[in-house]
């Protein structure tokens, strides 16, 4: 994933902004490229929210080992399993 490296939000910004207006790519308005995912079965731009795991909460779980999924771990464990 190009820019993939970026955390801080400004940097992810200018990305954009060089990235959309390099790219013969058309990506969706609103939001960040990196919000997109391209969907191949259905042939469009997603969201990355829709991958999003659920969490439900259990009161018999050690704090330490709590995950709470976020668009930027979803991106990153989906670019892992491709690699895998």
């Amino acid at each position: 994933m190009v820019g993939g490296g970026q955390e801080d939000e400004k940097d992810m910004k200018d990305f954009n902004s060089i990235w959309k207006g390099f790219s013969k790519i058309k990506f969706p308005e609103i939001g960040l490229s990196y919000d997109y995912y391209w969907n191949i079965d259905e042939g469009k731009w997603s969201n990355w929210n829709e991958k999003l795991e659920v969490y439900l909460p259990n009161d018999e779980s050690i704090f330490s080992k709590i995950f709470v999924s976020t668009i930027h771990t979803t991106r990153l464990r989906y670019l892992l399993d491709m690699h895998l």
